[in-house]
């Protein structure tokens, strides 16, 4: 039955829950059958791949913000609320 589900999620993965793969798998590994099914699906999805890119994208501007003083860079292309909310963040996560 394990077998029959994990076949079913590597060729049934929607935008949805590649979504939300994506997002967790920023916070916790993965099993193997969700890396395969994410990466199928990655191949022959042009906007979770460019969502995939984006979060990486975040991910270092976050981590860039950390190691200096808590500041989002105007070059990181998010906007000024966005900006300044998880400048906010990170600087509470800080002190």
């Amino acid at each position: 039955m394990k077998f029959l589900n994990a076949i079913r999620m590597l060729l049934s993965l929607g935008c949805d829950e590649a979504a939300q793969l994506l997002s967790r798998r920023l916070d916790d590994e993965l099993s193997t059958v969700e890396r395969w099914a994410l990466a199928v699906h990655l191949a022959i999805c042009r906007p979770c791949k460019r969502f995939n890119r984006f979060l990486g994208h975040l991910r270092g501007v976050i981590r860039r913000a950390i190691a200096s003083d808590g500041e989002i860079p105007l070059q990181a292309g998010l906007d000024e609320p966005t900006r300044r909310r998880l400048a906010a963040v990170i600087r509470e996560k800080k002190g």
